[in-house]
């Protein structure tokens, strides 16, 4: 029973290769990030995060799974090509394969039993609205009626500061990205941050600072949740990453529903201008994600189909001399 349901909540991943060191961790030339499990996130970084997606401030935005299927369709290809896509990839995605995808996996939710969908995420209202469908719904259908997964994605400046005792400035800034329930489909998908000047990743205020902590919710009960931890070191050109499996560190019963973490820099003397950038990459044909050229601010997340970004980049001027 549990089999099927998976079956149905998951549908079809598609996957050139996927491995389990790409699902939880990368290599640099210098060290291995490895994604740890975790009994908890520590509270101050949960609050924030939390506080952030509550107050639904200009720093959030919320796109679902079609928003960024039409986005991409309505680019160029030449401009797509500039953005780093290859033209075998352009095709892929603007044919209408993944849209297909998404479409039979609603459908296919649309028969499971109340109390499964209840389980998932669905709140009353949406679980009517799954039952009344009739198979032939388009996508764009699908999106206006709220059925379609949404991800909501943010960066958010918290402090710039010049510390005059240690010649040092430290740029902290809050990143992450929350799904309001499983998507449909579950690959491999990369967060990745960048940011201009010669910074790098300084957790020496805090030991909690650079990490990525993630929560794993189980696919049939919304209620059961696990966390893990991975570490946000410089990968290259001022950029870093956390490429991971949605569904396999915890099994496949369990599912990342959000990510986040404070990201501290620092770098020797009085900086000012300093800028930040979130991306976060979601996986719908199978390669593996990453962070490419042109990296800093301007980075692109190689291989990902649909790629989530806030309203705008951090940006701060003057650092406060302490």
């Amino acid at each position: 029973m549990k089999k099927a349901a998976l079956k149905v909540i998951v549908c079809m991943i598609l996957c050139a290769f996927i491995s389990t060191v790409y699902a939880t961790e990368y290599c640099t030339e210098t060290i291995c990030v490895e994604e740890q499990k975790i009994d908890k996130i520590p509270y101050e970084i949960s609050k924030i995060h939390d506080d952030i997606l509550k107050n639904n401030n200009e720093d959030v935005k919320t796109f679902d799974e079609y928003d960024l299927i039409n986005v991409f369709r309505n680019k160029s290809e030449s401009q797509l090509k500039a953005e780093g896509y290859s033209i075998e990839k352009i095709k892929e995605i603007k044919s209408d394969e993944v849209e297909k995808i998404i479409t039979e996996e609603i459908f296919n939710r649309s028969k499971l039993d109340s109390n499964q969908l209840k389980g998932m995420g669905y709140t009353s209202e949406e679980i009517i609205k799954l039952k009344k469908l009739n198979g032939s719904e388009s996508i764009e259908e699908l999106s206006k009626s709220g059925l379609l997964a949404t991800c909501s994605v943010y960066n958010t400046y918290y402090s710039h500061t010049y510390k005059t005792a240690r010649d040092k400035t430290f740029f902290v800034v809050a990143y992450g990205w929350e799904w309001n329930r499983a998507p449909s489909i579950l690959g491999t998908d990369c967060a990745g941050v960048g940011w201009n000047h010669d910074f790098t990743p300084d957790n020496s205020i805090d030991n909690s600072y650079n990490i990525t902590y993630k929560t794993y919710v189980n696919l049939l009960d919304s209620t059961m949740e696990k966390y893990s931890s991975t570490n946000m070191v410089e990968k290259y050109m001022q950029t870093s990453e956390d490429v991971f499996d949605l569904n396999e560190l915890y099994g496949e019963y369990y599912y990342v529903k959000s990510g986040y973490g404070i990201m501290c820099l620092s770098q020797t003397g009085k900086v000012n201008d300093v800028k930040f950038t979130f991306k976060y990459g979601h996986n719908e044909t199978g390669l593996v994600p990453s962070v490419g050229f042109p990296w800093s601010i301007g980075f692109t997340l190689e291989e990902a189909e649909t790629v989530f970004v806030p309203p705008q980049l951090v940006y701060h001027d003057f650092a406060i001399v302490e």
